[in-house]
């Protein structure tokens, strides 16, 4: 196996080990369902460039309604 492809191999290429900071490009996102705590992995936005909605899979149907 490549050995830039396996962060493990490479330290410097490993994530934080601390959760106060994301890597750049990892984006948390939560579901708004309203007590919800779950991950928010179906994002919906109007018009292309709105503000992104996010829910789980439970309550994905109320992002399909936001649309």
């Amino acid at each position: 196996m490549n050995e830039l492809a396996n962060p493990v191999a490479h330290p410097s290429k490993r994530y934080p080990e601390t959760t106060d900071r994301n890597p750049v490009g990892i984006i948390d996102h939560y579901c708004e369902h309203p007590g919800c705590k779950k991950w928010g992995a179906f994002g919906f936005a109007r018009g292309g460039k709105g503000i992104s909605k996010w829910f789980c899979y439970e309550h994905r149907e109320y992002g399909e309604r936001f649309l």
